[in-house]
C-alpha cells in the first residue's frame, strides 16, 4: 500500500512506499550487511544501517505540508526521524503510529501552532525531541507523558504563553530543556517536580514577571539556569533552596530593584551569576557569602550607588568583576579585601570620585583594572600598593588635574596606561618611576603644557606615547632620555613652535613621528638626527617657511613624508636627497612658486606626489624626471598657464594625473605621450579652448577623463579614438555647440557621459548608438572606415542646460537621464526602448507623462537643480503634479472645467448686454461720467470672458493629448494674447472701480458739485478711461515686448492657462514684476476703494438722520447691502491673490488646489458679478422707485461706490431742503 505526503505545488512528489522501505528493512534483517538505499523526489532520504543498526529517514526542507494518521507504519525500525524545516501546521494523533524505537524526532522550523494530547504516546524509546521555531501557542496537559526516557526535549522559538502544571510529568530522565525566547509569564508553583535528572534548563527571553518559591523545587542536579531577558521585578528569598550543584545562573536584563540578603544561600557550587541590566540600587551586607567557588560576578549596568563593607566576603575564587554602568560615588576602604584571586575589575562608567589609599590592596593578581569615564580628580599616593601584578589600567575621561610623584611606582608589571581625556596640567619628573614595563602610554587630550626633561626616563620597554591636542609649546632637550624602543610618537594639536637641536636623537627605533597641526615655524637642520627607522613623518597644518637643504638626511628609510598646509614657499634643490624609500609625498597647500629642475631626481620609489594649492606658474621640463615609479601626480588649484613639452617624459607608471583649477589655455597634441598606464586625467577648471588631434591616443587604459568647466568650443571627431576603457566622460559647463556623429565611437565601456551647460543644439540621430559595418555614412574624414560600436554601455547621461530641440537615440541601457534646461517638446515615444531607465530630471511640465513605465512616478524629477543635488536628497527634485492641467487634458477637473465655461459664458453675455444697454438702450445718459465708467468697466471685463473661452476652447481641442502639445500651446501666440487679455482685464477693471468709487464719493459727499463744475465731467472721464487703459495694456504687454533678459520670453508661459499671477514660489522670469503688479499695486487700489466706499456709507448714515425713520431705515439697508456687495467681491478677488502671494515670496508652499481655485473661481468672478451689480440691479431699482416715487431715478445716483451704491431718491435731506423742486435727477447731476 502506497502512503503519500501533502506537499506544496511545487514538489509533487509522493512519498516512497512504505513497504519498499520496509521490504529494505526486512531484507536488513536477513542479512547482517545491507548497502545504502537512496530515495529520490519528495524522499531524497537515505535508509542505511549505522554501526548500532538503527535507520533514519531525512525528509528535512521538503516542503511538507500535511502528514496523514498512520503515514509511517511500516517502520518500526526507525529511530531517527528528521521532519525539520517543512510547512507542517497540524499533527494528527496518529501520526507517529508504530515508530516505537524512535529515538530523535526533528520537528523544528515547521509551522504547528498545537500538539494533540496524546501525540507522543507510544514513542517509548525517544530520547530527543525537537520542536524549536514553531508557532506552538499552548501545551496540553500531560502531552510529553510517556516519553519515559526522554534526555532533551527543545520547546525554544515558540508562542507558548503558560505552560500547565502536569506539562512535564513523566520526564523523569529528561537532562536539558529549552524554553528560549516564548511568551512566558508565569511558571506554576511546580511545573518542573519530577524533573530530577535536569541539567540544564533556559527560560531566557520570555516575559515571566515573578518565580513562586517553590518552581525549582527538586531540581537537585540541576546546573545551569538561564532567566535573563525576562520581566522580574523579585527573586523570592527561598527560590534557588535545594540547587547545590547549580555552577551557572543568570539573571541580568531583568527589572530586579532588590535580591533578598539569603537569596544565594546553599549555592556553593555556583561559578558564574549575572545580574547585569536590572535595576538594582542596593547590595545587602554579604550577599554573596557562601558562594565560595564563584569566579565570575557581573553587576553592571544597574543603579548601585554604595557597596557594602562586606559585600565581597567569602568569595576566595573571584577572578572577574564588572561594576561598570552603575552610580557608585564612594569606594569603600576595604571592599574588596579578600578577593585574592581576582583578575579583571571593571569599575568604568561609575560616579566615583575618589579612590582610598590602599583600597586594591591585596588584589596581589589583579592584571586589568578598568576606571575610565568617571569623575575622579586625584590619585592618592599609595592607591596602587598591593597590585604588582597590574597589566593594563585605564584612567581616561576622568577629572585628573595632576600625578602626584611615585603614584605608579608598585605597578612594575604594568604594560598599558591610559591617562587620556583627563585635566591633567601638571607632571612630577618621578611620576611614572619603576614601569620597567611599560609598552604603551596615552596621554592625549590633557592640558600639559610642560614636559620634565627626564619624564619618561626608565621606561625603557615604552613603544607607543601619544601627546596628542595638549598645550605643549616646547621640548626639552633630553626629553626622551631612556626609550630608545619608542616605535610610535605623537605630539600632533599641541603649540609647539620650534624643534630644537637632537630632540628626538635618543629616539633611534622611532618609526612613526606626528608633528602635525602645532605652530612650528622654524626646523633645526639636524632635528631628525638619528631616525635611522623613521618610516612615517607628519608636518602637516604647521607654519614652516624653510626647510634646511639637509633637514632629511639620514631618514633612509623613511616612506611618508606630509608637508600639506605650511607656508613653504622655496624648496632648496638638494632637500629630499638620501629618501631613496619614500613613497608619498605631500607638498600641497603651500605656497610654492618654482621648482629647481631635478629636484626630485632622487625620489626614485616615489609613488604619490601631490602639489596641489601653490603658486606655481611654470615647471621645469626637467623637474620629474627620475620618479620611474609615480603613481599619482596632483597640480591642481595652481597658476599655471602652460604645460611645458614632455613635461611628464618618464612618468610611464602614472595612473592619476590631476591638472584641474589652473589657467591651462593650450594643450600639446603629445603632452600625455608615454603616459600609457593612465587612468584617470583632470583637467577640469581651466582655460582650455581647444583640444588637439590625437591628444589622448595611447590611453588606452584611461577611465576617468575630466573635461568640464573650461571654454572648450570644439571638440575633433577623433578626439577620444582609442579610449576603450573610457568609464566616465565630463565635457559639461563648455561652449560646445557642434557635437560630431562619431565622437563616441568606440567607447563601447563608457557608463557616465555629462555635457550639460554647453551649446549644444543639436545631436546627431546616432550619436549614441553602434555603427553598422560596411555603412557608407560611417567613414572617417580621411577615408578610413570608423569602427563599429558605439557608447551603447551608457547609464548616467546629462544633457541638461543645452538648446537641444530634439533628442538623438538614446542608449538603451540609460539608467539615469537629465534634460533639464533645454528646449524640448513633449513627443509621445521620445523615450521609446529605455526599458532600463528609473530616472528622469526634466523641467519640461508633462515631460512626466511620456516617461518609460520602467520609471517610477517618484523618480521623474521635474527640477532644474544640478543632477548631483538631486542624487544627493531626491525629495528636492520630485515631480509635482500641474494644479490645473493633467497629461491628457489642459483643465483635468471636471468641475473647474465647467465651472470654467459658465463663468465665461456668463462674463461674455453679460458684459456684452452691459454694452448694448448703455450704448443703445441708456445712450442718453452715456456722456455722464458714472454711466461712462461703467462702459468701460463691461468692456474690460468681457476681455475676461474671452480668455475664458479661449482655455475652454483650446482645452476642448486638446482633449486626450494635451501632454503632447503643453509647449506649444504655451508658446502660442494665442496663449500670449490670453494672458494678456486676462491682465488688461483684471488691472483695467481694478482701475474702474477705483474711479467709480471716487465719483460716488464727490456726488454723495458733496451733492453741489455737479452745479458748481467740480464734479467728473463726460471730458474727464474719458481723458482718465483712455489713460487707465493705456496704462493696463502697458502693463500687461511690457513682459512680451521688453526686458527679455529678465522676462526670457516665459512670462505668461509659465501656466499652462498663461497667467502670470506670483502664486509659485521659485525663482521664475517676472516673479518680482508680477508680485508688484498683482500683489503690491492691486492691494494699493483695494484699500483706497475700501476707503472710499466706508466714507460714501458714513455720509449716507448722517444725512439719512434727518429723513422719516422708514425712509431712512429702507435707504441705509438698500446702500449698506449694495456696498457690502462692492467691497466683498474686491475683497474675494485681490485679498487671497494678495495674501498667497506674499507667503509665496517667503517660501509658503501653496496648495495646487487653492492655486486652481484662484485662476478659476476667484479672479474671474468679478468679471461675471460686474454686470448684475453694476446695471441690473441698478435697472431693476430704478423701475422700483420710478413707481414708487412717480419719477426716473437715473442710475448714477441710485448706484453707490463701485457697485453704483448712490441712490438719487435717498441723497440727504440736506440737499433736499436747498433743491426741494428738483424735476429730476438731471439737475442734480
Amino acid at each position: 500500500m502506497v502512503r503519500k505526503v501533502r506537499v506544496r505545488q511545487e514538489h509533487p512528489v509522493n512519498l516512497w512506499s512504505i513497504n519498499v522501505v520496509s521490504t529494505v528493512q526486512t531484507r536488513k534483517r536477513e542479512r547482517d550487511v545491507v548497502k545504502p538505499y537512496n530515495c529520490t523526489g519528495i524522499n531524497a532520504c537515505s535508509s542505511v544501517q549505522d554501526s548500532s543498526r538503527r535507520f533514519r529517514l531525512n525528509l528535512r526542507e521538503k516542503n511538507i505540508t500535511f502528514l496523514p494518521d498512520n503515514v509511517f507504519l511500516g517502520l518500526s525500525e526507525l529511530t531517527y526521524l528528521d521532519l525539520s524545516k517543512n510547512h507542517i501546521q497540524v499533527l494528527t494523533h496518529n501520526v507517529f503510529s508504530g515508530l516505537s524505537k524512535l529515538t530523535r524526532l526533528q520537528l523544528h522550523k515547521n509551522r504547528i501552532t498545537m500538539l494533540p494530547h496524546n501525540l507522543f504516546s507510544g514513542l517509548f524509546h525517544l530520547t530527543y525531541l525537537n520542536l524549536e521555531t514553531n508557532n506552538i501557542i499552548l501545551l496540553p496537559h500531560n502531552v510529553f507523558s510517556g516519553l519515559s526516557k526522554l534526555t532533551s526535549l527543545h520547546l525554544q522559538q515558540n508562542s507558548i504563553t503558560n505552560l500547565p502544571y502536569d506539562v512535564f510529568n513523566g520526564l523523569s530522565k529528561l537532562t536539558r530543556l529549552n524554553l528560549h525566547k516564548n511568551s512566558i509569564i508565569t511558571l506554576p508553583n511546580n511545573v518542573f517536580s519530577g524533573l530530577s535528572e535536569l541539567v540544564y534548563l533556559d527560560l531566557s527571553f520570555n516575559s515571566i514577571q515573578f518565580l513562586t518559591q517553590n518552581v525549582f523545587h527538586g531540581l537537585s542536579k540541576l546546573r545551569r539556569i538561564r532567566l535573563h531577558n525576562n520581566n522580574l521585578t523579585v527573586v523570592p528569598e527561598n527560590v534557588f533552596n535545594g540547587l547545590s550543584r547549580l555552577t551557572y545562573l543568570r539573571l541580568g536584563s531583568n527589572s530586579i530593584i532588590l535580591l533578598p540578603h539569603n537569596v544565594f544561600n546553599g549555592l556553593s557550587e555556583l561559578k558564574s551569576l549575572y545580574l547585569n541590566k536590572n535595576s538594582i540600587t542596593t547590595l545587602s551586607h554579604n550577599l554573596f557569602s557562601g558562594l565560595l567557588r564563584l569566579i565570575y560576578l557581573s553587576l553592571e549596568n544597574n543603579n548601585i550607588t554604595t557597596l557594602p563593607h562586606t559585600i565581597f566576603n567569602g568569595l576566595p575564587q573571584l577572578v572577574f568583576l564588572d561594576l561598570s554602568f552603575n552610580h557608585i560615588q564612594i569606594f569603600p576602604h576595604n571592599v574588596l579585601k579578600g578577593l585574592s584571586n581576582l583578575k579583571s575589575l571593571y569599575l568604568y562608567n561609575n560616579s566615583i570620585t575618589t579612590l582610598p589609599d590602599d583600597v586594591f590592596y591585596g588584589l596581589s593578581k589583579l592584571k586589568r583594572l578598568h576606571l575610565y569615564n568617571n569623575t575622579i580628580t586625584t590619585l592618592p599616593h599609595n592607591v596602587f600598593n598591593g597590585v604588582s601584578a597590574l597589566f593594563f589600567l585605564d584612567l581616561s575621561f576622568n577629572r585628573i588635574q595632576f600625578l602626584i610623584y611615585n603614584v605608579f611606582k608598585e605597578l612594575s608589571n604594568l604594560s598599558i596606561l591610559h591617562l587620556n581625556n583627563n585635566n591633567i596640567t601638571t607632571i612630577t619628573h618621578t611620576v611614572f618611576n619603576g614601569l620597567l614595563r611599560l609598552t604603551y602610554l596615552s596621554l592625549e587630550n590633557n592640558n600639559i603644557t610642560v614636559l620634565p626633561h627626564d619624564i619618561f626616563k626608565g621606561l625603557v620597554k615604552l613603544t607607543s606615547l601619544n601627546l596628542h591636542n595638549n598645550t605643549i609649546t616646547t621640548l626639552p632637550h633630553n626629553v626622551f632620555n631612556g626609550v630608545s624602543a619608542l616605535f610610535f610618537l605623537d605630539l600632533s594639536f599641541n603649540r609647539i613652535q620650534f624643534l630644537i637641536y637632537n630632540v628626538f636623537t635618543e629616539l633611534s627605533n622611532l618609526s612613526i613621528l606626528h608633528l602635525n597641526n602645532n605652530n612650528i615655524t622654524t626646523i633645526t637642520h639636524t632635528v631628525f638626527n638619528g631616525l635611522l627607522r623613521l618610516t612615517y613623518l607628519s608636518l602637516e597644518n604647521n607654519n614652516i617657511t624653510v626647510l634646511p637643504h639637509d633637514i632629511f638626511k639620514g631618514l633612509v628609510n623613511l616612506t611618508s613624508l606630509n608637508l600639506h598646509k605650511n607656508d613653504i614657499t622655496t624648496l632648496p634643490n638638494d632637500v629630499f636627497n638620501g629618501l631613496f624609500e619614500l613613497v608619498y609625498l605631500d607638498l600641497s597647500f603651500n605656497g610654492i612658486k618654482r621648482f629647481t629642475h631635478n629636484l626630485f631626481s632622487g625620489l626614485s620609489n616615489l609613488a604619490s606626489l601631490n602639489l596641489d594649492k601653490n603658486n606655481l606658474t611654470t615647471l621645469p621640463p626637467t623637474v620629474f624626471n627620475g620618479l620611474s615609479r609615480l603613481t599619482y601626480l596632483s597640480l591642481g588649484n595652481n597658476s599655471m598657464s602652460v604645460l611645458s613639452h614632455g613635461i611628464f617624459n618618464g612618468l610611464s607608471k602614472l595612473t592619476d594625473l590631476y591638472l584641474m583649477y589652473n589657467n591651462i589655455q593650450v594643450l600639446h597634441f603629445n603632452l600625455f605621450d608615454g603616459l600609457s598606464n593612465l587612468t584617470l586625467i583632470h583637467l577640469a577648471f581651466n582655460k582650455i579652448s581647444v583640444i588637439p588631434f590625437n591628444l589622448f591616443n595611447g590611453q588606452s587604459k584611461l577611465i576617468y577623463l575630466f573635461l568640464n568647466n573650461n571654454n572648450i568650443s570644439v571638440v575633433p571627431y577623433n578626439s577620444f579614438r582609442g579610449l576603450h576603457h573610457l568609464h566616465y566622460l565630463d565635457l559639461s559647463d563648455n561652449n560646445i555647440a557642434i557635437i560630431s556623429f562619431d565622437l563616441f565611437m568606440g567607447l563601447s565601456n563608457l557608463v557616465n557621459l555629462h555635457m550639460h551647460s554647453n551649446e549644444i543644439t543639436v545631436l546627431p540621430y546616432n550619436v549614441f548608438s553602434g555603427i553598422v559595418e560596411g555603412d557608407k555614412h560611417y567613414i572617417n574624414y580621411d577615408g578610413s572606415t570608423i569602427q563599429p560600436g558605439g557608447p551603447v554601455n551608457i547609464q548616467v547621461l546629462d544633457l541638461s542646460n543645452n538648446k537641444l530641440a530634439h533628442l538623438p537615440l538614446l542608449p538603451k541601457n540609460l539608467s539615469y537621464l537629465n534634460i533639464v534646461g533645454n528646449r524640448l517638446e513633449v513627443k509621445e515615444n521620445m523615450f521609446g526602448g529605455l526599458t532600463n531607465l528609473n530616472k528622469l530630471y526634466t523641467d519640461v511640465p508633462f515631460m512626466c507623462c511620456v516617461k518609460p513605465s520602467s520609471v517610477e512616478d517618484i523618480n521623474c524629477m521635474e527640477t532644474k537643480l544640478p543632477l548631483w543635488m538631486c542624487l544627493a536628497d531626491a525629495d528636492k527634485c520630485k515631480a509635482k503634479a500641474d494644479a490645473i492641467s493633467s497629461c491628457f487634458a489642459l483643465v483635468s477637473s471636471t468641475v473647474l472645467r465647467v465651472c470654467l465655461w459658465i463663468i465665461g459664458i456668463c462674463a461674455f453675455i453679460g458684459n456684452l448686454a452691459v454694452i448694448i444697454y448703455r450704448l443703445i438702450i441708456d445712450k442718453d445718459n452715456i456722456t455722464k461720467s458714472y454711466s461712462f465708467f461703467t462702459l468701460n468697466l463691461a468692456v474690460s471685463d468681457i476681455l475676461m470672458g474671452i480668455y475664458l473661452l479661449i482655455i475652454g476652447v483650446v482645452d476642448a481641442y486638446y482633449e486626450g493629448v494635451y501632454a503632447w502639445n503643453d509647449q506649444k500651446w504655451r508658446n502660442s501666440i494665442l496663449c500670449t494674447m490670453a494672458g494678456i487679455l486676462s491682465s488688461i482685464s483684471s488691472e483695467m477693471s481694478t482701475f474702474i472701480i477705483l474711479m467709480v468709487t471716487v465719483d460716488r464719493l464727490i456726488v454723495i459727499m458733496f451733492p453741489l458739485s455737479r452745479l458748481t463744475r467740480r464734479s467728473i465731467t463726460w471730458k474727464h472721464a474719458l481723458f482718465v478711461s483712455l489713460t487707465l487703459w493705456i496704462v493696463a495694456v502697458t502693463l500687461a504687454i511690457i513682459p512680451v515686448v521688453t526686458i527679455q533678459s529678465y522676462f526670457k520670453g516665459k512670462f505668461y508661459s509659465q501656466s499652462s492657462v498663461c497667467l502670470a499671477l506670483p502664486l509659485k514660489g521659485g525663482a521664475r522670469p517676472g516673479t518680482e514684476y508680477s508680485f508688484a503688479v498683482f500683489v503690491c499695486l492691486n492691494s494699493i487700489v483695494f484699500l483706497i476703494i475700501v476707503v472710499g466706499q466706508s466714507f460714501i456709507f458714513i455720509s449716507l448714515r448722517k444725512s439719512g438722520r434727518q429723513i422719516a425713520s422708514t425712509q431712512n431705515r429702507q435707504r441705509e439697508m438698500a446702500v449698506a447691502t449694495t456696498l457690502f456687495f462692492v467691497v466683498a467681491t474686491d475683497f474675494c478677488c485681490w485679498f487671497p491673490i494678495g495674501v498667497m502671494g506674499v507667503a509665496s515670496r517667503f517660501g509658503i508652499e501653496i496648495p495646487d488646489w487653492v492655486y486652481a481655485s484662484v485662476m478659476v473661481f476667484v479672479l474671474p468672478i468679478n468679471a461675471a458679478i460686474n454686470p448684475f451689480l453694476y446695471t441690473v440691479t441698478a435697472v431693476w431699482r430704478r423701475r422700483n422707485l420710478a413707481s414708487y416715487n412717480g419719477q426716473v431715478i437715473s442710475d448714477s445716483v441710485v448706484q453707490c461706490e463701485s457697485n453704483i451704491v448712490g441712490q438719487t431718491s435717498s441723497i440727504s435731506e440736506k440737499v433736499a431742503s436747498k433743491v426741494r423742486q428738483l424735476p429730476s435727477e438731471e439737475k442734480l447731476l
